[in-house]
């Protein structure tokens, strides 16, 4: 059983970095995007994958915060809150925390280990 759960973290990490690399390019694209609805979607897909795959393996903080992450996209997609520079600069911090959470998870700490609350 340890071994599957090793290969299914080795695949979540894998996937995850795939999608922090889809949010980070995808972000930046928002500033020239002529098509930033495509854009957004493109965003928030990532984000929920990244959502719904670390709650499979168990990283409830990454799990969690994700989904408050993906909240904002909703927002922003749905049209209730404004694209600006401030929220780009928001959403790329956001995306830096994940980054964080992932680099502990691959050194075997757990993944909210350098976050204060």
């Amino acid at each position: 059983m340890k071994e599957y759960y090793s290969e299914l973290m080795d695949l979540f990490l894998a996937e995850t970095e795939e999608n922090i690399q889809v949010l980070e390019e995808e972000i930046l694209n928002l500033e020239t995007s002529v098509d930033a609805g495509e854009t957004l979607n493109c965003i928030f897909r990532a984000a929920h994958t990244i959502k719904g795959s670390s709650g499979l393996v168990g990283c409830t903080v990454l799990q969690q915060f994700t989904h408050y992450l993906e909240d904002v996209l909703g927002d922003l997609r749905g049209g209730l809150i404004e694209l600006t520079p401030t929220l780009i600069h928001a959403v790329l911090a956001s995306v830096d925390l994940i980054k964080s959470m992932v680099k502990n998870l691959k050194v075997g700490k757990p993944e909210g280990a350098d976050l204060v609350w």
